[in-house]
């Protein structure tokens, strides 16, 4: 099965908040914040086959932050793998960061 999401369609000023609950939905959850204050556009492409999802996701910078409530209201134990084609991203775990 294959869904498709995109923010165009989205009034710009809630555009922000409509993605972050979106990845919320199908990811772990965290807070998101925008890093530039300029227009804002995200898709999302997910494939489901199994047990196994696929997603293709093409975004404007955002910052995301896992807090202690998100980690809370998490249950799942799934294995979450990222690969960037291109873009920057900067992750931080008990004062290790990777760029």
């Amino acid at each position: 099965m294959v869904s498709h999401f995109d923010t165009t369609h989205i009034c710009e000023r809630e555009r922000v908040d409509y993605w972050v609950q979106l990845v919320c939905r199908f990811y772990p959850h965290a807070a998101g914040r925008r890093l530039k204050d300029a227009p804002f556009a995200a898709q999302l492409e997910r494939t489901v086959l199994g047990a196994v999802e696929v997603s293709d996701i093409r975004c404007s910078a955002l910052r995301y932050e896992r807090r202690m409530q998100d980690l809370r209201a998490d249950e799942s134990e799934d294995l979450l793998v990222s690969y960037m084609l291109e873009g920057e991203a900067q992750l931080e775990q008990c004062g290790r960061v990777a760029t």
